[in-house]
């Protein structure tokens, strides 16, 4: 039971990394991006 236990926060990394923090960065960014993009593109 103890070895499953330790095993556990590897398995749960790769869910975390693929699936909540993309969309965390979606969540957090998504308002901010036409806004940056507008600072770096062309000069208007």
């Amino acid at each position: 039971m103890q070895e499953l236990a330790q095993k556990a926060p590897i398995k749960m990394l790769f869910p975390l990394v693929f699936l909540i923090f993309p969309s965390l960065f979606v969540v957090i960014l998504g308002p901010a991006l036409p806004g940056i993009f507008r600072s770096l593109g062309p000069p208007s």
